[in-house]
């Protein structure tokens, strides 16, 4: 997926988001301020696997110095952060 338009790109971690956590509502219905925390489906392990994920998805490499809860504390956050990336 090759875009920098962080209307489809935050459309798209919402239905990674959808799908990784098996989510009966739909993905429009998930709130940009969704947290990445424990309580919504995500540990640590899982939030790694979502991160590698959004690099192949994406066609992006996040380095390590950018792995901060500040990059990836909600989906209006990754959007920023992929956005930035893909227009680097």
């Amino acid at each position: 997926m090759k875009t920098t338009n962080a209307i489809e790109v935050n459309k798209k971690i919402r239905e990674m988001i959808k799908e990784k956590l098996n989510m009966a509502e739909g993905a429009d219905e998930i709130k940009d301020e969704f947290s990445f925390g424990v309580a919504n489906g995500f540990d640590s392990t899982s939030l790694l696997e979502f991160i590698l994920e959004l690099e192949d998805t994406f066609d992006i490499v996040i380095p390590d110095d950018d792995l901060i809860p500040d990059n990836f504390s909600s989906i209006s956050k990754i959007t920023d952060y992929i956005v930035s990336l893909r227009e680097e």
